[in-house]
């Protein structure tokens, strides 16, 4: 009977490490997918002109994430029109999505700049790069980049 015992109490003393490893896992996250959803056009002024992106972010992970920092950039006809980052921390659920606003400013000479481009287009061409700092509980922090690239009618831009 006492050898019975040892040996349960042996097997318990050799499961537990092995459980508390198991339990302790962390996952090695896949990259969020970032996308333009919609902009509009908001101030326009001498100095500067401002609008509104909408951004969509997708979990394609299996476990919850949280995007720590986002770092983007965003061009219209290749001239840069905002560069920055949010630090507010996003919750993502697994395999969910947000949507958030960001104001994108932009100067005068850039104004200019895109202006000139769309002299003879009826299209924008846009491209939103970046990077998403991506961490959470049992989630190793990586840093992923982002990229995307599309083309926006001027109509669409105007309200038509």
């Amino acid at each position: 009977m006492r050898a019975d015992i040892r040996l349960r109490f042996r097997g318990l003393l050799i499961a537990l490490p092995l459980l508390l490893l198991c339990s302790c896992a962390v996952i090695d996250p896949m990259p969020p997918e970032v996308s333009l959803q919609n902009l509009q056009l908001g101030n326009l002024s001498i100095s500067h002109a401002t609008m509104m992106a909408t951004m969509q972010i997708y979990n394609p992970n299996e476990v919850p994430v949280t995007v720590e920092e986002m770092r983007y950039s965003f061009s219209l006809n290749n001239v840069q029109v905002a560069d920055s980052r949010i630090f507010r921390p996003i919750r993502l659920e697994a395999g969910g999505t947000t949507e958030g606003e960001v104001r994108l400013s932009t100067s005068y000479l850039r104004l200019l700049q895109l202006m000139a481009s769309m002299r003879e287009g009826t299209e924008l061409n846009y491209r939103l790069d970046g990077a998403t700092k991506v961490g959470g509980w049992k989630v190793i922090d990586r840093t992923f980049p982002f990229k995307e690239e599309g083309v926006i009618p001027l109509e669409y831009l105007k309200g038509k």
